[in-house]
């Protein structure tokens, strides 16, 4: 499948620590999408792992059961992207633009 480019990139993402969380019920699902695609492009993580790290990204501590359906969302819309892909082991894998 052909990938065209990401949309955007992630933006308002808090620039200091202590900043204040955004929760994730107000982020866009593209632009979490992106995030994940972003976290993944240096190394192959588990769902459970690129969720905390998406969630820290936007200043969250933890993935609270709604944030989660969120992100679940997220992944599978990015997964149709081919922008995120699943190795054979499960973990999830980023590509960049070539």
């Amino acid at each position: 499948m052909a990938r065209s480019p990401l949309p955007h990139r992630v933006d308002r993402i808090p620039q200091q620590r202590g900043a204040e969380d955004r929760p994730t019920e107000h982020i866009a699902k593209l632009e979490l999408g992106n995030a994940m695609a972003a976290l993944l492009t240096t190394a192959p993580l588990t769902e459970d792992e690129v969720y905390a790290m998406t969630r820290q990204v936007f200043g969250g501590r933890k993935v609270s059961a709604a944030a989660r359906l969120r992100l679940s969302a997220a992944l599978t819309e990015t997964l149709a992207t081919g922008w995120i892909t699943r190795e054979p082991d499960g973990r999830l894998q980023g590509h960049t633009p070539s």
